[in-house]
């Protein structure tokens, strides 16, 4: 039963991970989440220095939570709630679980893109991804997801040279 939530939890965290990326781009709607997305790009990596050398950079408030983490929270609660309105106990629980995996492991994903000498750069699937989160670095328009960029396509915001 568990696997039934898989598709829908999967679709929905794409979802959510694309929305929330592309408002963290824009100055006008995007807010704090814009400034501190912000310091992603401009500040920890820019251009220059997309993959650097391990720990993964951050700016943390009180050394626990990341800006980044506090930024994304208040939209993805709001999220959150709305789904808890809409859906019923059972299935809130079960999407949520699945959404929260995947945004881990999007997560753990993204932050070993930015990490030279990742353990993950000895397979062609991750090396595939770097290339493409680099072309979001160069044209943060593009690109939006770490893991699956089909509604990039959809979206017509996907790159891959």
């Amino acid at each position: 039963m568990i696997l039934f939530y898989f598709v829908p939890g999967y679709i929905l965290y794409n979802m959510i991970e694309y929305s929330l990326h592309k408002f963290s781009h824009n100055s006008k709607y995007g807010t704090f989440i814009y400034s501190y997305h912000r310091k992603h790009h401009i500040k920890h990596y820019p251009i220059t220095k997309i993959i650097d050398k391990p720990p993964y950079k951050t700016d943390t408030k009180y050394y626990i939570l990341t800006d980044g983490f506090i930024a994304h929270s208040i939209p993805f609660t709001f999220i959150i709630f709305t789904l808890y309105n809409l859906l019923n106990k059972d299935t809130f629980l079960n999407i949520s679980f699945h959404i929260i995996i995947n945004a881990y492991i999007s997560d753990y994903i993204h932050t070993e893109i930015h990490t030279e000498g990742s353990w993950l750069e000895k397979y062609k699937w991750f090396q595939q991804k770097r290339k493409i989160h680099i072309l979001h670095h160069k044209n943060t328009t593009k690109n939006m997801n770490v893991i699956d960029n089909n509604i990039d396509k959809i979206m017509n915001t996907y790159k891959d040279n």
